[in-house]
């Protein structure tokens, strides 16, 4: 996969076009519900590092600086099931696709895998050497991916508690890392720059992509797994073609940085950052469509449902938000309706 750095043609216009957006046509969406993400002293605040989804978009679960993870029932609109089985911070949680387990992963070097039905650890993993900054399940559920700091990528195996694979990382401090949809691309990046890319149906070493020349925050795969977009402290979001490695487009996200990525649909990009805001971005026209405006501080995290109508961000201002998201870029949406706060 050769690393190419060419621009096309309709990303140089790209330029032009975001520069010269008029503000009246990117639509303001606000969210429809809020949890206080305090302490159960209920007193002190707590900076939210991770947000997930189940795939029914029944559950959301979200963590912070107090080593807790928060487990909420949508449905219910109860008070948030704490689980605890960390010492440090819970840096990365996702849901497996039958949304009947979840991972969770920190600066502890624990995995912890919970069993939803007891909503006990079923797992515990301590073979990290350093602290775990992201996780992922495998497509069906029975392999999981690690990343820590000074460590390699670990593919464990949840039946036999086995590590399957280990990869080499880009860089000691390597910030983010994903699988693609259909399981083929495995990606991660962080302080470098670059972005390594495995092919896990051939087995073959990974390629770097000179993503950026500042560090990587955030990474997501379209859900045709064909693309995956990289940002951070750079002044650009990119999007790259995963079978060629060359550069697809790229964005101007400036004056925020990048802390997160996720892609909508094939041809609509959520990026949310040191601005406070979310912003939702049109591939094909290299446009933003939507902000998404109600957090005070920076948005460090997003997670949605597999229909695609629900975003949960989280972020600095100890707020989780709860979003409706229009069905395409042209779908009309300006939700002025006041928000729940919920504890």
């Amino acid at each position: 996969m050769p690393a190419k750095l060419a621009l096309p043609a309709w990303a140089a216009i790209t330029f032009v076009l975001v520069g010269l957006a008029p503000a009246q046509s990117v639509r303001q969406v606000r969210p429809f519900r809020a949890y206080d993400f305090r302490a159960e002293d209920a007193e002190t605040p707590i900076v939210v590092t991770a947000v997930a989804v189940s795939a029914s978009g029944e559950q959301v679960a979200a963590s912070g600086d107090d080593h807790a993870v928060r487990l909420w029932t949508l449905a219910s609109g109860e008070s948030p099931q704490v689980l605890r089985g960390h010492d440090d911070w819970v840096r990365a949680l996702t849901f497996d696709d039958a949304s009947n387990r979840l991972a969770t992963v920190g600066d502890d070097r624990r995995l912890n895998v919970w069993d939803l039905t007891t909503n006990q650890p079923a797992i515990v993993n301590q073979e990290a050497s350093g602290p775990i900054g992201s996780v992922a399940f495998m497509p069906g559920g029975q392999q999981l991916l690690t990343a820590a700091y000074g460590d390699q990528i670990r593919l464990l195996n949840l039946s036999s508690g086995l590590t399957d694979k280990r990869f080499k990382c880009p860089c000691r401090d390597t910030r983010v890392m994903a699988v693609s949809p259909d399981g083929k691309w495995l990606a991660a990046a962080g302080r470098n720059g670059k972005l390594r890319v495995w092919d896990l149906t051939t087995g073959e070493q990974g390629h770097d992509i000179p993503a950026d020349t500042q560090r990587v925050q955030a990474i997501a795969f379209s859900p045709d797994s064909k693309r995956v977009a990289t940002g951070g402290n750079g002044p650009q979001i990119r999007v790259w073609d995963l079978a060629t490695g060359d550069l697809a487009g790229e964005v101007l996200s400036r004056p925020s940085k990048v802390r997160s990525l996720l892609f909508l649909d094939d041809s609509r990009l959520a990026s949310g950052g040191t601005d406070n805001k979310i912003h939702i971005w049109d591939l094909k026209q290299g446009l933003p469509t939507h902000r998404l405006v109600g957090h005070t501080g920076t948005v460090a995290v997003m997670a949605r449902d597999a229909a695609g109508g629900l975003l949960v961000s989280g972020g600095f201002d100890t707020t989780v938000l709860l979003w409706r998201l229009p069905q395409s870029a042209a779908a009309a949406s300006t939700a002025d309706a006041s928000t729940e706060v919920l504890r």
